[in-house]
């Protein structure tokens, strides 16, 4: 047995070499989730993190997406890149797990660290492009620092501590409550045991705490900003276990059974009995450093906290990776208790389920959390064989990302329009989703990616097209924030399907991520009556020149539209030269 030890570096090495490298292997070969093509689309590619332009949405884990716009302008663009960070973090985590178990001088911690390192939902995020990995890694690392902090009173320590804190924060703000619960627990030690520090260890203690609180303010203030623009809508107050534990257990446990609550709650129940069986034997000030105590004290203390802040403060309970950090304390809070129970130790081999189904997870194509928010490269090259060139194709947001992304490999992109549920002739003759079943008539699929379950559907009747316009536009170069390309008059199509296809190189002095071609039809006063916009900077990227072929879905010419302008919306005034614009205008009519 003493192979299977913590302080054993032929065990250690090799187990961390093999996830590192399968980490990486994950990194590379895994198609992007619809999140982290988000992160990249918002927030990487623009750098507007937040300030201008930024769009106030959660998925800004502000660490990852400065840390990968960085690399995005260092090393270019390859979704590999965008995963540096995550990557990066993984030894962190490794490492300041082990460190934090070597603490406890027990043979069963090797139990409790492979827990920890191989629950695979959450070593997926260690090669996505997304703050939770990292957001747990600098978690763990201020776990070890707080350990040291307490056994040698130094400051350096402390402000390691507060450094990893922030650094945790800024990759996922979901762990403001956590932290800020950390944090208390530690003035609360500094104050009960205040006569073990020096005066110069207690000054730097709270000023170094000071300037965390003063940090925190500013965090307030945008998750508060994110709270009014509705971005936290994530999760529900449908119950704890409705949101949290049931989402937690799906992607830890793979199954929503009741059994798993009632375990669950056991645990809870034996968890909070070994704290005050704990705290009775030994007294408060004697175990306030052990970690065996304060961070199951931790777990439960955050659980109390979620269920307080949703009934008080209106906010919903986390769901699935929001919740993310709970397992990893979950671990640990079991494994502390359960070993230091001389009865219960044998039952830490439970523990042995997280590597059994790691082993069984592993896989270089999907995820656990949303298998079905991507489209696999090889079904997208499938899909562009079925897809004729002059047909239109429409897809849900979440497949558009995906699809978007895939097309920057391609010479010409076919670009796909955004399917608007209120609006029925968004649909194109192909539709791209991940939905089962379309509730559509007129509409069977004909391809399925047997990994994402992403599916393309087309129209069982084709629609007839008419050509009424086919026009070449030579050249346009302009820096204007408008840039006009034909206006048509529409008095003549009152009633009728009318359809745009254009195609164009663009070339830019620099690569531009405000430039998109609009469709925008004007009644006879000049009111803007319907907007259809492209996505260009998902298409391109940092691309200075490219081709272009977009059919736009049909829409109805109503009594009150006057005036189609097709335009190029160049909003930072960019030198754009337009060459060969090839504009059909089409009349559609149903068989």
């Amino acid at each position: 047995m003493t192979f299977f030890r913590l302080d054993n570096k032929w065990l250690i090495w090799p187990l961390f070499l093999f996830l590192m490298a399968y980490a990486i292997l994950r990194a590379w070969f895994v198609e992007p989730l619809f999140d982290e093509l988000a992160t990249l689309y918002w927030y990487i590619q623009t750098g507007y993190l937040p300030g201008r332009g930024a769009t106030m949405d959660a998925n800004n884990h502000i660490l990852n997406s400065l840390i990968s716009h960085q690399f995005f302008q260092l090393f270019g663009d390859h979704f590999f890149v965008y995963r540096l960070f995550a990557l990066l973090t993984f030894p962190i985590y490794f490492f300041s797990g082990r460190k934090l178990l070597l603490n406890v001088a027990s043979p069963f911690s090797i139990l409790i660290f492979l827990a920890l390192i191989s629950v695979h939902w959450i070593f997926d995020y260690f090669s996505f492009s997304r703050g939770y990995g990292p957001s747990l890694a600098f978690l763990m690392l201020s776990f070890c620092f707080i350990q040291k902090w307490f056994e040698t009173k130094k400051n350096r320590f402390y402000l390691a501590v507060i450094f990893s804190f922030a650094a945790a924060l800024l990759c996922n703000l979901s762990l403001l409550i956590p932290l800020i619960i950390l944090l208390f627990y530690l003035v609360l030690v500094s104050i009960i045991r205040a006569k073990q520090f020096t005066m110069r260890q207690l000054a730097g203690f709270w000023i170094t705490t000071l300037c965390f609180m003063t940090f925190l303010v500013p965090v307030y203030i945008y998750i508060n900003k994110l709270k009014k623009a509705g971005a936290l809508w994530w999760g529900s107050k449908d119950g704890f276990w409705e949101v949290t534990g049931k989402s937690i257990s799906r992607n830890v446990f793979f199954t929503e059974s009741i059994t798993i609550k009632y375990l669950i709650i056991f645990f809870l129940i034996f968890v909070s009995a070994a704290l005050i069986i704990r705290l009775k034997k030994t007294g408060f000030r004697n175990i306030l450093t052990d970690v065996s105590w304060w961070i199951p004290f931790l777990f439960i203390a955050v659980l109390l906290s979620i269920v307080i802040s949703t009934k008080l403060l209106d906010v919903n309970y986390p769901m699935d990776r929001v919740g993310m950090y709970l397992v990893p304390l979950f671990i640990l809070s079991m494994g502390f208790s359960i070993q230091n129970t001389q009865i219960f130790r044998w039952g830490l081999l439970a523990l042995l389920w997280f590597p059994l189904s790691f082993v069984l997870k592993m896989n270089l194509d999907t995820s656990v959390f949303s298998p079905e928010d991507r489209i696999h490269r090889s079904f997208y090259h499938k899909m562009l064989r079925k897809i004729p060139s002059d047909a239109t194709v429409s897809a849900d947001y979440v497949s558009q990302a995906s699809f978007a992304y895939l097309s920057r490999c391609e010479k010409i992109p076919h670009i796909a329009t955004d399917y608007l549920a209120e609006d029925s002739m968004s649909r194109g003759d192909y539709h791209i989703s991940w939905i089962e079943k379309l509730d559509w008539p007129g509409y069977s699929c004909i391809l399925r990616d047997p990994v994402s379950g992403t599916r393309l559907y087309k129209r069982t009747v084709p629609l007839e097209k008419q050509l009424i316009l086919d026009t070449v536009i030579p050249i346009i170069k302009s820096g204007n924030a408008v840039i006009p390309v034909l206006d048509i008059d529409l008095s003549s199509f009152t009633g009728k399907l009318v359809q745009t296809t254009i195609n164009s190189k663009v070339q830019l002095d620099k690569y531009c991520l405000d430039l998109n071609l609009r469709h925008e039809t004007e009644s006879q006063e000049g009111e803007l009556r319907r907007t259809d916009n492209t996505r260009f900077n998902w298409y391109f990227g940092r691309k200075t020149t490219y081709q272009f072929h977009y059919p736009n879905h049909s829409f109805l010419v109503l009594p009150e539209d006057r005036v189609l302008h097709i335009r190029f919306h160049n909003d930072d005034h960019n030198s754009v030269n337009l060459s060969g614009i090839h504009v059909k205008i089409l009349v559609v009519t149903k068989k």
